[in-house]
């Protein structure tokens, strides 16, 4: 008697997303007849992909965590600018002793001559046309790295599209940004109502970013990023 939690892995059914349904069945021969069994608060955590997509929509945010080996899903926006040593993204191994097999690695570094740079990550127009003002967008996602030098942070930020595309607002998702990484694994996570006009959907951007200072240097690994809409 009393409740438990039951979790059940369905990776090695292979590709679920034309399933529209789940049957619970119990056994017979199991259990007693006159046996009572309740259920509560059943749902779906795709930890990889982040689960469904704005309103409910499936497939709208893929790969976070990296394990596909590639960038299947995002965007990455390498911002060299006129800096001699251009930043990179890239999937590597894991560093720190984290589980699974790849991770985002993000590489941005600046100098008082050449100026500062940012490097970006995005999935973007997430949740177009089905996203409502209100809506709660809660991000998370693992944070390791090291920072050289001065002026360098990484930035996680939810950017709001009106019906055309255009920004029409943007959040950090959380408080406590920027964030500084450092060499034990962290995991962040953040809650934000969405904007007022978020018809174009919204953009989540995974930026490292470095300032104008000689030296400066930012190596950010991002993993297991998750994005979900609620009502």
């Amino acid at each position: 008697d009393g409740w438990s939690q039951v979790v059940v892995d369905l990776t090695p059914f292979g590709d679920l997303s034309g399933a529209n349904q789940v049957i619970l069945q119990t056994l017979d021969n199991a259990y007693a007849l006159g046996d009572t069994f309740l259920l509560t608060d059943i749902g779906f955590n795709n930890a990889g992909g982040g689960g469904p997509g704005p309103g409910g929509t499936p497939g709208t945010f893929e790969n976070g965590d990296f394990e596909t080996g590639n960038f299947t899903g995002w965007t990455q926006i390498p911002d060299a600018g006129s800096n001699p040593t251009p930043g990179s993204i890239a999937i590597a191994a894991p560093p720190g002793g984290q589980p699974g097999t790849a991770v985002a690695r993000l590489q941005a570094a600046g100098d008082a001559v050449a100026g500062s740079q940012d490097v970006l990550l995005t999935q973007v127009a997430l949740g177009a046309g089905s996203i409502s003002p209100g809506n709660t967008i809660d991000v998370s996602f693992d944070l390791y790295g090291t920072l050289s030098g001065a002026g360098g942070v990484v930035f996680v930020e939810l950017i709001y599209l009106d019906s055309v595309g255009n920004e029409s607002g943007r959040d950090f998702v959380d408080a406590a940004a920027p964030y500084f990484p450092n060499t034990t694994w962290t995991t962040y996570t953040g809650s934000k109502p969405a904007g007022a006009n978020v018809d174009g959907g919204v953009t989540l951007q995974l930026k490292a970013s470095c300032g104008p200072v000689d030296g400066c240097g930012v190596d950010a690994y991002f993993d297991n990023v998750t994005y979900t809409v609620t009502p």
